[in-house]
């Protein structure tokens, strides 16, 4: 086989892409490619769908740029029927080799298959991207198609590309953020928790989702969550948790990243995420500050206090779709307008949201008791 985006995989051109579109870190470019290169050629044996940060080039306006260092998939097929599918796509001629992946700790996750792709780098030393499958899967509803020749950045898709809709883009990347359940794990270094930046990026996929969002589609995001959470607690560690369990884990997880003691702000440990994220994923010409990711995560608050009054509080799916709708919509309208958050002079946080910026106090308010 040979390499599909092979003219875009060399030296001068990763580094002509990090230039232009403000990438400080130009191996996070050139494993971005290779993930197109990798999907490509899996994806002629295996009926699979992309999920993930692969999938956000086609929800994001050109401003919204981030670049993604891994490959995540979704199958009907099984655990065996998708491995003998990786093991079969041989790119050995064009310098790539995949190998099984058993982690040291691994992610409970009884139907998740994960390799490591090697390749030679155009930047010296080789380096590997991680693919992983989960099996099973069973979203038809949830999956559109992206045609081949769709822009990216300095590159075009090499072939039809089947991917999550935003809807269920959404709602899948709610559960990652459920994080004492079904969602992202702390890494573990030398017996010790190493801080999980991809949290970070979550936030930020989540909240260029939502900005686009009309109010059909959060209703469908919320039944998404459902169905994705659904699939994947029926898997994780025995079916340990339930779907309304795993809500109550999301609103309570994106609460804890936000600081109101004295004012809106991140806690320390977001501050660090957000600089490491922004620091390696995002691209410089974004202009994407710390308000902004405080602005995201206040968004997702209130789309996880939707996903819980549905699971847990028996409100409706319509009836709570419009709610999360109209205050994010709210906030949105009211960035960078220096009026209106000091008419909040009552409720929880009455002192800290007056002097707080208008889409901060909105959203808080709007998220109701997750704060407390």
């Amino acid at each position: 086989m040979t390499r599909r985006l092979e003219h875009t995989l060399d030296k001068d051109s990763i580094t002509s892409i990090a230039k232009t579109f403000g990438f400080p870190e130009k191996k996070s470019v050139e494993k971005f490619v290779m993930d197109f290169e990798l999907q490509s050629h899996i994806a002629e044996r295996l009926d699979c769908v992309v999920r993930g940060g692969m999938c956000m080039p086609f929800y994001a306006d050109s401003s919204a740029r981030r670049v993604s260092v891994d490959v995540d998939l979704l199958t009907a097929s099984t655990v065996e029927q998708a491995a003998a599918a990786v093991e079969q796509t041989d790119l050995s001629g064009e310098g790539v080799r995949f190998e099984r992946h058993f982690p040291r700790h691994p992610y409970p996750m009884e139907n998740l298959l994960t390799y490591n792709a090697h390749f030679g780098s155009s930047f010296g030393k080789d380096e590997t991207v991680k693919v992983d499958i989960f099996c099973d899967a069973q979203i038809e509803p949830g999956v559109t198609t992206v045609r081949a020749g769709f822009p990216v950045i300095g590159f075009e898709t090499p072939r039809d590309i089947k991917v999550l809709s935003r809807s269920w883009l959404l709602g899948d990347k709610m559960s990652s953020l459920s994080l004492n359940t079904v969602g992202l794990k702390q890494k573990i270094r030398g017996g010790r928790p190493k801080p999980q930046t991809e949290i970070a990026k979550q936030v930020y996929d989540m909240a260029v989702l939502l900005r686009s969002m009309p109010e059909r589609e959060v209703g469908e995001a919320l039944d998404a969550f459902k169905g994705m959470t659904g699939l994947k607690a029926a898997k994780f560690d025995g079916g340990r948790y339930s779907v309304s369990e795993i809500a109550a884990d999301l609103a309570g997880s994106v609460s804890s990243l936000i600081d109101l003691a004295h004012a809106v702000t991140l806690t320390s440990k977001q501050q660090d995420l957000y600089r490491n994220f922004y620091g390696t994923y995002m691209s410089k010409n974004s202009g994407y500050r710390k308000t902004a990711h405080v602005t995201d995560i206040l968004m997702i608050c209130v789309l996880a206090k939707a996903a819980l009054d549905c699971e847990s509080r028996g409100t409706g799916r319509d009836e709570a779709a419009a709610r999360a709708h109209e205050a994010i919509a709210g906030a949105i309208k009211s960035e960078g307008d220096p009026k209106g958050s000091g008419k909040i002079t009552d409720g929880p946080y009455a002192k800290v949201l007056k002097s707080a910026l208008p889409e901060h106090a909105i959203l808080v308010r709007a998220a109701g008791g997750l704060f407390g």
